[in-house]
């Protein structure tokens, strides 16, 4: 069973000191990944859209192999499928739930599973709470400053005008964290928070080769392997690939874009599955 320690103060995250309002104490569970890696907080809402999550698992996925610690709130939605994702590529991801880190109060429950993983694989949970404290309405917004706080950089995936997405990443941008935002549809009430910020000046993100650039990570793929890759596809493969290259997409949007017969695209989609160049993800399709 792994204990929950409290921290000496020097111990503790090194960012937390550069925050107006710091954290009397701090609990840990697990185990803090190295500091001099880059952390990135990744928000979102906990009934996200199926293009949020699929922009979510994309953008870190793209961040496989980097010096990279994963930071999120270990909640259902955008929070628990970061930290998974993060899980998925061998990332290091640090959850800071509203509550205690005791796994009787733990919150959310369902989520204990996914914490366990996380500590399994080096990463840790932390909270300011006592271990015995259970969640409550008052917990979260503090909860919020230090997800924001932690962090070099604070992602925001979606949120709506009024959440708690966006109280944090509001928090980030008092604390002088550089706000990377996923903008979306003026028609979407779960994209008028993140619209509103790119408004109010955050750093719009329309790419994980966007994303990897203000991280200032450097485009991994090889342009021989590339160029590869293209000399083997048909010339409907490559139309396929180019059309989902620039957006994910469902599959009537690619037959309309493609001007090819719908045959054509079905037969050039599932090659292009079998290849692992493109993948389906609640019915949009994306580059792997």
């Amino acid at each position: 069973m792994v204990e929950i320690i409290k921290l000496d103060k020097k111990l503790w995250p090194p960012l937390f000191n550069e925050i107006p309002d710091p954290p009397k104490e701090l609990y840990l569970k697990g185990a803090l990944p190295d500091f001099n890696k880059l952390w990135l907080t990744i928000i979102g809402p906990r009934r996200p859209s199926q293009q949020a999550m699929v922009i979510c698992r994309q953008f870190i996925d793209s961040l496989a192999g980097q010096e990279i610690v994963i930071v999120s709130g270990l909640a259902i939605g955008i929070d628990g499928l970061a930290h998974q994702v993060a899980l998925e590529n061998n990332l290091p991801t640090v959850a800071i739930p509203g509550s205690g880190l005791s796994d009787r109060v733990l919150y959310p429950a369902r989520h204990k599973l996914l914490a366990n993983k996380i500590i399994s694989a080096g990463g840790g949970l932390l909270s300011e709470y006592s271990p015995e404290t259970p969640a409550a309405p008052y917990t979260f917004p503090r909860r919020n400053r230090l997800m924001a706080g932690i962090a070099h950089k604070v992602l925001v995936i979606e949120a709506g005008e009024k959440s708690g997405t966006l109280i944090t990443a509001r928090l980030g941008l008092e604390y002088n964290k550089d706000i990377l935002v996923v903008p979306g549809s003026i028609f979407s009430p779960l994209s008028a928070g993140t619209n509103r910020l790119i408004k109010e000046g955050a750093e719009p993100i329309l790419s994980a080769d966007d994303l990897k650039e203000s991280l200032g990570f450097k485009n991994s793929h090889n342009e021989k392997s590339d160029n590869k890759m293209n000399l083997d596809l048909s010339p409907e493969e490559k139309i396929i690939k180019n059309i989902i290259a620039r957006n994910n997409l469902p599959i009537d949007e690619i037959i309309s874009k493609s001007n090819l017969e719908a045959s054509q695209v079905l037969m050039a989609i599932s090659n292009l599955e079998i290849k692992k160049i493109i993948a389906d993800s609640g019915g949009l399709f994306h580059l792997l």
